[in-house]
C-alpha cells in the first residue's frame, strides 16, 4: 500500500468523471449519515485537505472505510451495496465536518477477492492522494 502525492494520469482522470458521478450520487443518501465524510461538490474547505483514493491495483474495490485514528471501530463502508470502485478508478474524499486538530485516519479497505488491507494513522492533511496497489 502506498500513497503519494501525483495526480493519476489526466486521460484517466477524465474516463473516471462519469463514473465517479453515478458513484456519488448513488452513494451520497448513505454517506449523508455518516458524521465523519461526505461526498458532496462542495469546495475542499480552509483548514483540512480533501483526498482522493486512487484503485491502482487488479482488483475491485467493494468497501472502504475511513475513521479518525483515534477512534476504535470502522463504522459503515463509505460504499453502498451496488457501489465499488474500479480497478484504475478514483475516489473523492470531501470531510464534512473537518477538525483543523485532526490529520491522522485509519483506512480498511476490501477487495473484491475478500483481502483486507488496514492502514494507520494516515496523514490526509499532507497527503492529497491514497493509492491502493498490488
Amino acid at each position: 500500500m502506498n500513497t503519494y502525492n501525483n495526480p493519476p494520469s489526466t486521460s484517466a482522470a477524465r474516463s473516471s468523471n462519469r463514473f465517479q458521478k453515478v458513484l456519488q450520487q448513488s452513494a451520497l443518501m448513505t454517506l449523508l449519515a455518516l458524521p465523519v465524510v461526505s461526498l458532496t461538490g462542495q469546495p475542499a474547505l480552509a483548514g483540512k485537505h480533501n483526498f482522493e483514493v486512487y484503485n491502482d491495483s487488479r482488483e475491485d474495490i467493494i468497501d472502504i472505510y475511513i475513521t479518525s485514528s483515534n477512534t476504535d471501530n470502522w463504522g459503515r463502508s463509505l460504499l453502498d451495496r451496488y457501489s465499488i470502485i474500479p480497478s484504475g478508478y478514483t475516489y473523492q474524499i470531501e470531510f464534512a465536518d473537518p477538525s483543523r486538530n485532526t490529520c491522522f485516519y485509519d483506512i480498511r479497505t476490501v477487495f473484491e477477492s475478500g483481502e483486507v488491507v488496514e492502514d494507520y494513522e494516515v496523514d490526509v492533511c499532507y497527503n492529497d492522494y491514497y493509492a491502493l496497489t498490488d
